[in-house]
C-alpha cells in the first residue's frame, strides 16, 4: 500500500525513515515470526467479500508478537480519543465497519492487485476483553537504532493527524509536498516542451492517430509504474528486498509481470487509438498504418518499462541502503520521469518504423511482440511473489483508457489549431493528478490504519501549495520560451482560473472516489488512481480548450452589423464568450470551435472577415498573404458561369502561429459545383496556369487530401448555382513564408483527393485544367488601413477588397 506523504515531517530529505521490517530481518525470520512459509508471504488467498479486499488469518504466535522488547518494533496505535473530529464525522461509518474485522489474536495482510504485504496486526485494548474499537498497530524498526525519548516523540509525532497536531502535520505536508511536485513538474515540463515539438515531425503529422496515442498510453503506463513504486516500496519497508534470494525473485517477478502488463495495455491502446481515428478519419487509414500503431505502442511500452522498472529498482534499494523511506522518492519519480521517458521512446521508434512502413518489418515486430506476451505470462505465473498480483487490477485499468481516449481526441483536434497547448496540457492535467493523488493515497492510508483524516486541512493545504507550483511554472515557461505561447496578463489569468478550478475538482473527486471504492470493498490504491488521473486528463484537456481565443477583423460601421455578428454567435456550438468593438472593427471569440468554423458563422453575415490571431498571439500573426486570382490567359476553353464575363476569387494566408496557417478562398463565376484549387511551385502566370508549374511538393509525396497529400494540395472549393464559393480551412503544412512567391490555381474539376485508379490521381487528382491563377504575395498594411467600408453601404466584397488598399495602392498585397 503507498502511502505517499502520509507521514508528516518537517523536511523531504530529513524525514526519519521508519520502515515496517527491520533490515536485519530476514524473509525467513519474517515468515518463523508469523508461522508462516515463504509462499505465504507473497501469495495471500483470494479476498472475501465479506471483507474490503482483505485476507484474515489467524496468528499462531501472538503471544510471541505480544513480548517483542521495544529494541524490536514500536507501536503506532490510534483509538478513538486521539482521533481528529473536523472532517472526519462522513466517513464514522467507514471506520467503525473497519474496525469491526478486528479480533484479538487475528493480523492482517493487504491482499491487493498491487501485492501490497504490509502486515498489520489488530489487538485488543489490554484488560478490555471487550474493547469498543480494536486498535491496528504498524510495526516499525529504527533504522538508527537510537531508543533514546527523543526517538519515541519521532513515532509519536508519525501519528499527529490522529492527535490532532494540526499544526506539525500541515508543515510536514507543505513541505513534502511542494519538494516532490517540484520534481514532477520538471519532468512534466520537459514533457511538455517534447511533445510540443514532435507534433510537427512528419511521422505525427502524416499519422495522427499517434497523437490520439500519447494521453491513452501514458496514462496507462503511469497507472502500471506508479503500482511498481508501491509495490517495492512496500516490500523495502517489510524487508523482503534485505537478502539475495528474496529480493532477485521479487525483482526479477516485478519486472516480468510489468514486461506482461505493458505490452498488453500497449496493444489494446495501439488498437483502440487506431480505431478512434478511423472514426474520425475514415477513409485515411490501411493495413500498413494499422501495424505500425500497434507496433510503435508495444515496443515502446516494453523498452519504457525496461528502463523504468530497473531505475525504479535501483532506486528503492539505495533509498533502502541509505535508510531513506521510497514512499516518499519512488511514486513522485515514477510520475515525472514516465511521462518523459516514454514519449521520448515512442517518438523515436514512430521514426524508425515510418521509414520501413512499405516494408514488412512493422508486421514481423508485432508478431514477435504478441508472442512474448503468453511467455511472460508462463513466467509470472511460476513466480510466487506476483503469481496472484496477474489476475487483479486489470479492469480500472482499462477503463481509465476508455476514459483518457477523449482527453486524446481533444488533444488531436486541437493541438494544431492553439499555440502553446502542447506544451500546457501535459504540466496542467499532470500536476493536478498528483495533487489527487496524494489526497488518494492519504486517505487510502488513513481508512486502512483505521485513523481518521483531516479532510479540510489536508485540502487546504494541497490546494495552496498548488499555487507557488503553477508560478514557478508559469515563469520557466515565459522565461526559457517554451512552447509558442505569447504570455499576457489576461492568458495568465485565464490559465490560473482553469488551473485552481481543476485542483479543486482533482481533490473533490479524490475523496469521493476513494471513500466510494472503500465502501464497495476494493482497495482505492488499485481503483481510485486509474479513475482520478483519467478523469483528471479529460477535465483538464476540456478546460484548456474552452479558455483558448481567436480575434477576427470584421467590416462593421454600425450598429446593425454588430447585431448580425451577436445573432450568429449566440448558442453557437462551441463558443464560450465573444466580444465585438465595433470600432476597431474587431471580433474576439473565446471557446473550442476552430477558427475555419468561427469564420464561417461571421461570413455568414454578409461580412468581410479576417482571421487575425488565435489562442494567445493577442492579436497579432507571424506572417500574412494574399493571392488575387483572375484570368491570365486568351484560352477560350476555360468554363466560367454563363452570363459572367469572367471568373475571378481572392485568396488569403493567415499563419495564426507556428503551427497553423489559415487559408480563406473566396471565388465568383465558376459553374456549380466542386472545383479543385492547389498551390502551384512556380510564380509564373504569363501563361495562365498552364505556365505555374507542379503543385507545390517540397516533402515528395503522393497526391491526397488535406491530411495525407502534399502541402499544395487544399481539396475542393463548392460553388452554388450563382457561382459563388467559398472555402475556410486550417493547414498544419502550409507556412506563409513557404509559400510567398508561387502560385494559386483553380481548377475546372473537382480533385479525386488521390482515391482514383489512374496514375494522374497520384499526381494532381484528375482535376482538369487551371481555370484562375494568381501569384501569392506579402501582405501588409490590412489591418492599419481605416478606410473599411460595410456591407450595409451596398458595396460588393470585391469592391470592397478593392477599397480596403486606400491611399496605400499595392499594400494590401
Amino acid at each position: 500500500m503507498s502511502r505517499l506523504l502520509s507521514s508528516a515531517k518537517s523536511s523531504f530529505a530529513q524525514t526519519s525513515y521508519t520502515p515496517l521490517r527491520d533490515s536485519r530481518q530476514s524473509s525467513e525470520s519474517i515468515a518463523e515470526e508469523d508461522n508462516l512459509d515463504s509462499d505465504s508471504i507473497s501469495s495471500p488467498q483470494k479476498p472475501s467479500r465479506h471483507t474490503p479486499q482483505h485476507t484474515q488469518r489467524i496468528s499462531q504466535s501472538a503471544a510471541g508478537d505480544s513480548s517483542q522488547s521495544a529494541e524490536q518494533s514500536q507501536h503506532v496505535l490510534a483509538s478513538d480519543s486521539e482521533e481528529d473530529d473536523e472532517g472526519g464525522k462522513e466517513t464514522d461509518g467507514i471506520y467503525k465497519d473497519r474496525a469491526a474485522h478486528g479480533s484479538s489474536g487475528i493480523s492482517q495482510r493487504d491482499a491487493f492487485g498491487d501485492s501490497s504485504d504490509t502486515v498489520v496486526s489488530i489487538e485488543s485494548s489490554s484488560g478490555s476483553p471487550s474493547p469498543k474499537r480494536s486498535r491496528e498497530s504498524f510495526e516499525f524498526s529504527e533504522p538508527s537504532y537510537d531508543r533514546g525519548p527523543g526517538r519515541d516523540r519521532d513515532v509519536e509525532g508519525a501519528g499527529s493527524e490522529a492527535t490532532g497536531d494540526e499544526g506539525v502535520s500541515e508543515q510536514g505536508l507543505w513541505q513534502q509536498a511542494s519538494t516532490t511536485l517540484v520534481i514532477a513538474v520538471s519532468g512534466l515540463i520537459c514533457a511538455g516542451w517534447l511533445l510540443d515539438a514532435v507534433q510537427h515531425w512528419e511521422v505525427f503529422i502524416e499519422i495522427s492517430e499517434l497523437i490520439i496515442l500519447i494521453p491513452i498510453l501514458l496514462n496507462l503506463k503511469g497507472n502500471l509504474e506508479m503500482n511498481l513504486a508501491s509495490r517495492l516500496s512496500t516490500a523495502s519497508n517489510m524487508g523482503l528486498l534485505d537478502t539475495p534470494a528474496t529480493r532477485n525473485a521479487f525483482i526479477k517477478g516485478n519486472l516480468a509481470l510489468l514486461q506482461l502488463q505493458s505490452l498488453t495495455v500497449a496493444s489494446v491502446a495501439g488498437l483502440f487509438s487506431f480505431v478512434l481515428g478511423m472514426i474520425v478519419h475514415p477513409t485515411t487509414n490501411n493495413l500498413e498504418e494499422i501495424a505500425l500503431m500497434i507496433s510503435s505502442s508495444m515496443l515502446c511500452a516494453s523498452i519504457s518499462s525496461f528502463v523504468l522498472g530497473s531505475f525504479m529498482c535501483c532506486l528503492v534499494l539505495l533509498c533502502r541502503h541509505f535508510k531513506v523511506n521510497p514512499d516518499n522518492i519512488a511514486c513522485p519519480l515514477a510520475s515525472s520521469l514516465g511521462d518523459l521517458i516514454t514519449l521520448v521512446i515512442l517518438s523515436g521508434c514512430a521514426v524508425f518504423l515510418v521509414k520501413h512502413i512499405q516494408t514488412p518489418l512493422c508486421l514481423v515486430l508485432l508478431l514477435i511482440l504478441l508472442a512474448l506476451i503468453p511467455m511472460w505470462l508462463y513466467y509470472v505465473r511460476q513466480n510466487k511473489f506476483v503469481s496472484e498480483v496477474v489476475k487483479e487490477g486489470w479492469g480500472p485499468v482499462f477503463a481509465a483508457m476508455v476514459i483518457s481516449s477523449t482527453a486524446g481526441l481533444t488533444l488531436e483536434r486541437y493541438i494544431n489549431q492553439f499555440p502553446g497547448m502542447a506544451m500546457i496540457a501535459p504540466v496542467l492535467n499532470g500536476l493536478t493528478g498528483n495533487i489527487g493523488s496524494i489526497y488518494v493515497s492519504r486517505i487510502s492510508t488513513s481508512l486502512h490504519a483505521n485513523v481518521k483524516e483531516n479532510y479540510r486541512s489536508t485540502e487546504k493545504t494541497l490546494f495552496l501549495v498548488h499555487i507557488p507550483i503553477e508560478i514557478l511554472f508559469l515563469t520557466v515557461v515565459s522565461v526559457l520560451g517554451l512552447g509558442d505561447i505569447r504570455w499576457s496578463a489576461g492568458v495568465v489569468f485565464g490559465y490560473t482560473v482553469v488551473a485552481l478550478t481543476l485542483v479543486a475538482i482533482a481533490l473533490m473527486l479524490a475523496k469521493w472516489l476513494t471513500t466510494l471504492f472503500w465502501r464497495w470493498g476494493y482497495n482505492p490504491d488499485n481503483t481510485a488512481l486509474p479513475f482520478l488521473t483519467s478523469l483528471m486528463d479529460v477535465l483538464g484537456t476540456t478546460l484548456l480548450v474552452a479558455c483558448f481565443w481567436t480575434e477576427f477583423a470584421v467590416e462593421m460601421t454600425c450598429e446593425s452589423c454588430v447585431s448580425d455578428v451577436k445573432n450568429v454567435l449566440d448558442g453557437s456550438d462551441g463558443i464560450k464568450k465573444y466580444d465585438i468593438n465595433l470600432k476597431e472593427q474587431r471580433v474576439v471569440v473565446e471557446g473550442s470551435a476552430p477558427p475555419s468554423s468561427i469564420s464561417r458563422l461571421l461570413k455568414n453575415t454578409g461580412k468581410t472577415v479576417i482571421v487575425r490571431g488565435s489562442g494567445v498571439a493577442q492579436g497579432a500573426h507571424s506572417g500574412a498573404a494574399v493571392c488575387i486570382l483572375d484570368i491570365n490567359s486568351d484560352d477560350p476553353s476555360y468554363t466560367t458561369l454563363p452570363g459572367t464575363e469572367k471568373p475571378y476569387g481572392l485568396v488569403r494566408f493567415l499563419q495564426v502561429n507556428t503551427e497553423t496557417c489559415v487559408v480563406d478562398v473566396t471565388v465568383q463565376g465558376l459553374t456549380p459545383g466542386q472545383h479543385g484549387i492547389h498551390i502551384h511551385e512556380l510564380g509564373d502566370t504569363s501563361g495562365g496556369a498552364a505556365t505555374t508549374g507542379a503543385h507545390y511538393n517540397p516533402t515528395n509525396v503522393a497526391h491526397g487530401d488535406q491530411k495525407n497529400g502534399h502541402v499544395g494540395d487544399l481539396g475542393n472549393i463548392d460553388v452554388d448555382e450563382k457561382g459563388w464559393g467559398d472555402l475556410v480551412l486550417e493547414s498544419k503544412r502550409i507556412k506563409v513564408w513557404d509559400i510567398i512567391g508561387r502560385s494559386v490555381v483553380v481548377t475546372d474539376k473537382a480533385d479525386d483527393l488521390g482515391q482514383g485508379s489512374s496514375t494522374a490521381s497520384k499526381v494532381d487528382g484528375s482535376s482538369g485544367k487551371g481555370i484562375i491563377c494568381g501569384i501569392v504575395a506579402r501582405s501588409a498594411g490590412v489591418f492599419e488601413n481605416a478606410k473599411k467600408v460595410c456591407d450595409c453601404s451596398g458595396t460588393t466584397l470585391w469592391e470592397e477588397a478593392r477599397l480596403m488598399k486606400g491611399d496605400k495602392g499595392n499594400d494590401f498585397y
